[in-house]
């Protein structure tokens, strides 16, 4: 019986280390991408304030231009052009803003769980260390009282056959 509980424990052990290692792996995978989400977030945050430096001075231009002269169009159009790559760019940088917050929480998360998992397969070892130990020791002092039980015994079938062979 206690060798099932054992195996059972142990099969119960090597499923916590299993999700374990999954949870370590995510993990790593996570600040990995998260890593790549923080250099990409860097260099779309600087293309976008270069954008906007740009888009700001075509419509300081603009402002000192003509309405509806020829120049004037060509610069509408120059601003119009730069106003949809800084939104382009304001979009790509929010994604990777995105995905930068979401493996933060989830890496914290999975750190948590690393943890958790941690000790709740220390805590199967402790388990099943202290169970054979106890299962060891516990069959030698049952086979100690057993062995007392019966020399007990033999001692009180040689009594009575002493008395026995006194009575005669």
């Amino acid at each position: 019986k206690v060798d099932k509980t054992i195996k059972i424990m142990e099969d119960r052990r090597k499923e916590i280390q299993r999700q374990l290692d999954q949870v370590v792996h995510r993990k790593s995978e996570a600040f990995r991408i998260k890593e790549a989400a923080a250099k990409l977030l860097e260099e779309l945050d600087q293309k976008l304030n270069e954008e906007e430096a740009t888009l700001r001075a075509k419509e300081g231009d603009l402002d000192t231009l003509v309405n509806g002269s020829a120049e004037y169009v060509a610069a509408e159009q120059a601003v119009s052009e730069t106003r949809a790559k800084v939104e382009e760019l304001r979009g790509r940088r929010n994604q990777a803003l995105v995905l930068f917050q979401s493996k933060e929480r989830f890496a914290a998360e999975l750190d948590v769980h690393e943890k958790s998992q941690m000790k709740l397969r220390d805590n199967q070892d402790a388990w099943i260390t202290l169970l054979r130990s106890d299962t060891e020791e516990r069959l030698t002092t049952f086979r100690s009282r057993l062995e007392a039980m019966k020399a007990m015994s033999d001692q009180e079938a040689a009594e009575k056959l002493d008395t026995l062979g006194s009575a005669d």
